[in-house]
């Protein structure tokens, strides 16, 4: 995962370092973030990484998770949906998202479980590219309590094990704060993206949860209206001491994902494949497919 982690940071400010050689003037775009109009310089955004930006967009998204073995015969789905508003003028704007989980157990007479997660709301802040090439996206949030408790929080949460910006976002009746920093890059036809986050849970159902931070990084390039990309998300829960005064250890989770993004005109079909690189996620699930579809609203 290291090694991975390091030749996409590379790559990226590679294509940071673009700016020197950039021309001044006004982004070529008219959303902040957004460094080019459609066309063989189009900003597609990505998928699996956090996907928040200067675009005003709503989608919603299903997943296949392909069970490993040790799980046994269960069928695995996550759905999401996620909507934001961003103001071309001055950047600042609001966003939503929550997923749900499925669950049924193999046999005629499995067991079916099912998960609406914590509905996450928050703000976003998009500053001007600087000489059409650097991009600052800063947002911050809240998860509310709409999640469920029991065996449906932990189907929910496991799911999220391929989702990990939303990590928390399943936790148990859970208050979590949701703070994010990216910077985009874009040159010519390739893009890249690095997000630094951090998860502060304040109160979850009969249960402590210690906070987690984020390290992703993504770059793409796009052909036409078509956009290919490569994602590496993380999510690192820290260590916590319990009430009795132990220390909990935490984990390091990290996937790597293929996407595909095509653009017709208001709508954003999107395609991914996220392979688990730890053994914490990948005892669990094997692989993730995800289709989604995206709409400008704007």
């Amino acid at each position: 995962m290291r090694s991975t982690a390091v030749v996409l940071v590379v790559l990226w400010s590679g294509l940071a370092s673009a700016q020197s050689a950039a021309p001044s003037g006004p982004a070529a775009g008219t959303d902040p973030g957004i460094a080019a109009p459609p066309g063989d310089t189009w900003d597609p955004g990505f998928v699996v990484i956090d996907r928040i930006d200067g675009s005003s967009r709503a989608g919603f998204e299903a997943a296949y998770l392909q069970p490993n073995s040790k799980l046994g015969d269960v069928s695995l789905l996550r759905f999401e949906a996620h909507a934001r508003y961003v103001d071309p003028g001055t950047g600042v704007g609001a966003y939503t998202q929550v997923p749900f989980a499925y669950a049924h157990g193999g046999g005629s007479s499995g067991e079916t479980i099912t998960d609406f997660g914590d509905l996450e709301v928050g703000v976003v802040y998009a500053a001007k590219p600087v000489a059409s090439v650097l991009a600052l996206v800063v947002h911050a949030g809240v998860t509310v309590p709409t999640g469920e408790r029991n065996a449906e929080a932990f189907i929910g949460t496991i799911e999220n094990f391929v989702a990990l910006p939303e990590l928390y976002n399943s936790l148990p009746r859970a208050f979590t704060g949701k703070f994010g920093v990216s910077q985009t890059a874009h040159r010519g036809n390739v893009f890249a993206r690095l997000d630094l986050g951090l998860d502060v849970n304040f109160d979850a159902d009969q249960t402590t949860v210690a906070n987690a931070i984020h390290v992703d990084a993504g770059l793409g390039a796009t052909f036409g209206r078509l956009a290919a990309m490569l994602e590496l998300e993380n999510a690192t829960v820290l260590d916590r001491t319990d009430a009795s005064g132990t220390t909990v250890k935490g984990a390091t989770m990290d996937a790597l994902a293929v996407s595909l993004r095509g653009d017709a005109g208001a709508v954003l079909p999107y395609l991914a494949v996220t392979i688990p690189l730890e053994h914490d996620v990948s005892d669990v699930v094997d692989f993730v497919v995800t289709a989604g579809v995206d709409f400008k609203l704007r």
